[in-house]
């Protein structure tokens, strides 16, 4: 349960980072990754795949976020 809300402070944090000015434009581009991540069908393992195929999203997002 900690994760979680440390995941959520987390992202509060990237989206403030995002929307200031002072954050550099390649950083914003990379900041990008997370969600584009979540949207995109593609996984570098198949969801399909019982509990291996979601055991990357849990992983690769706090990791992205971080």
């Amino acid at each position: 349960m900690g994760r979680l809300l440390q995941f959520r402070n987390e992202i509060v944090m990237l989206w403030r980072a995002f929307m200031a000015p002072e954050t550099p434009l390649w950083l914003k581009g990379l900041m990008l990754l997370v969600p584009a991540y979540l949207l995109v069908p593609l996984d570098l393992i198949p969801d399909f795949i019982p509990i291996v195929g979601w055991l990357d999203d849990i992983i690769i997002i706090p990791l992205l976020v971080s």
